[in-house]
């Protein structure tokens, strides 16, 4: 495999001279460079055996994703609500991010979840100390909402509702099924 080597690559300006180069040959009436140019290009994935599903950019990975694990049947993505220099949230926060990452599990998902809470690895309850089901609301109560918690010396994991959106949390993530 041959070293990367930025003297190798096409620059910036290679391309602003051939820009260049193409807006001068529009001015006088002639043709742009693009024809030559998918030309070119079809000849280089020809020649390296690429298709036009190469050329496409891979998603970059969710960095909010911390990993996944299966409960019952299901497979979840694990995401952390905190950034890496956050050591509280308020419920708001939280809340906002949830939303944004499109992890908002509601009731039916949340029980789901608490029924296998003990296929949830305790290295994953000891690290995030709450899982929060935002969708998942008390009636009575609109500020509260679910959340399951492992009591740090007996291990019971217990499903709770608590006033979210005015309380700081020392802690959490959310779950996002995997499709």
């Amino acid at each position: 495999m041959a070293e990367d080597n930025e003297d190798d690559r096409i620059t910036d300006e290679q391309i602003k001279q051939l820009r260049r180069i193409e807006d001068i040959r529009k001015s006088k009436g002639l043709s742009g460079y693009k024809d030559a140019f998918e030309y070119l290009l079809s000849g280089f994935m020809k020649q390296e055996n690429l298709t036009q599903e190469d050329l496409v950019e891979a998603k970059p990975p969710d960095p909010d994703v911390v990993g996944e694990m299966t409960v019952g049947d299901r497979t979840y993505e694990i995401l952390s609500i905190f950034h890496e220099d956050e050591d509280r949230l308020d419920g708001f926060t939280i809340e906002r991010r949830v939303q944004e990452m499109k992890a908002n599990v509601g009731k039916e998902e949340g029980c789901y979840i608490i029924e296998h809470k003990y296929d949830i690895p305790r290295n994953i309850m000891s690290r995030f100390k709450y899982i929060f089901f935002i969708d998942w609301r008390e009636r009575e109560y609109p500020g509260s909402i679910a959340y399951l918690k492992e009591e740090p010396y007996s291990g019971v994991r217990a499903q709770e509702f608590g006033d979210f959106t005015s309380t700081f949390w020392l802690g959490g993530c959310v779950l996002r099924r995997k499709a």
